[in-house]
């Protein structure tokens, strides 16, 4: 008679762990898909194109290039540089030109990027640019910041710059479809979207790239709508983020090669180049001279003094906000001015 063995539960073990871990990968997949999913669906950077919802934050980048696009005729003046010199008013600089004038400053803007945009103007769109106003900051050669992800998912601009265009872009738009921030973007546009509540970007341009319209209502926290909590919010942050001096120490050399291609082609197109040094709050300046950021500001100076004035072209340092008789009082936050000190830098610029 056969004997019949009871079965032991440790005889299956291996096999049960085998199905544990493979549930698990399944699920760790299926929820990573499923993030995926909803960050192009929503895409609240509008980096993907899908138009379902509207998006927090529109890519400033690629409207500037549609805005120039569309911009006729072409100007004879190109403003660049980061958001701090957004608010230069292209009509202004037309008044005491007699120009026609685009403003193409972007947010975070690096030296790679006046590279591309000047490119861009003169070789995409042939426009007879003879004069190019570029504010440039310390920031534009950190060499601890990458270039802004608006500009790194856009083949317009990174074609300039990079070998890796495709692979680069596809790169960063399929690795931005898993981080925390687009998560959380999305479910808040998702929200206010369901909610009703407005979503729309705070930031208005006009068709010659200047803002026509801010509301800080709906902007995001760093931009509080009090002026005082919000110059008060970025003079704390800023040194500790941007100009802590373990990864701000020096120029980078990457960025001194763009600026010096930049140029190359103002000498070679016979484009005249003002270039400057936008102004700090004073208070914020006072900060970040506490944590030695004065070397940074002089090597700045210094290299672009040699290279601006080295190639025929006006530089000025505007950093220190009396330079120009400008008002301590009339900024936006600790590195924006309002239009009454940028119009007076403006006209010292162009005029003095």
């Amino acid at each position: 008679m056969a004997e019949f063995r009871k079965s032991n539960p440790d005889d299956n073990a291996p096999w049960r762990g085998i199905k544990v871990w493979k549930a698990l990968l399944i699920t760790f997949f299926t929820i990573l898909l499923a993030i995926g999913l909803l960050n192009c669906v929503a895409d609240p950077f509008g980096i993907y194109g899908t138009g379902i919802f509207p998006t927090l934050a529109f890519s400033q980048y690629d409207h500037k290039y549609r805005l120039f696009s569309d911009y006729e005729p072409k100007p004879e003046v190109l403003i660049i540089g980061s958001s701090r010199v957004g608010y230069i008013d292209p009509g202004l600089v037309t008044e005491l030109t007699g120009k026609r004038c685009f403003n193409w400053a972007m947010p975070a803007a690096k030296t790679e990027i006046y590279y591309s945009v000047l490119r861009i103007a003169i070789e995409e769109f042939d426009a007879p640019i003879d004069t190019v106003i570029v504010g440039v900051d310390p920031e534009a050669f950190h060499p601890g910041t990458e270039i802004h992800p608006q500009a790194r998912t856009l083949r317009i601009y990174m074609r300039y710059f990079s070998e890796e265009t495709f692979l680069s872009i596809l790169r960063e738009k399929v690795l931005r479809l898993f981080t925390i921030e687009q998560t959380l973007s999305s479910i808040e546009v998702i929200w206010k979207e369901l909610t009703g509540q407005q979503t729309a970007y705070f930031i208005t341009w006009g068709p010659d790239g200047c803002p026509v319209d801010v509301d800080y209502s709906i902007a995001p926290d760093k931009y509080i709508e009090n002026p005082d909590e919000r110059l008060e919010h970025g003079i704390i942050t800023d040194p500790q983020t941007t100009w802590h001096p373990e990864r701000f120490n020096g120029l980078s050399d990457e960025c001194k090669y763009w600026w010096e291609e930049f140029l190359k082609i103002c000498d070679e197109k016979e484009i005249q180049v003002y270039a400057f040094i936008p102004p700090y709050h004073p208070r914020l300046l006072e900060n970040l001279m506490r944590i030695d950021a004065g070397p940074i500001f002089d090597e700045t100076r210094s290299y672009l003094e040699s290279t601006v004035t080295g190639s025929g072209g006006t530089y000025r340092d505007y950093s220190i906000i009396s330079t120009f008789n400008g008002d301590p009082e009339n900024f936006l936050d600790e590195t924006h001015p309002e239009k009454e000190n940028i119009d007076l830098l403006v006209r010292d610029l162009l005029l003095n």
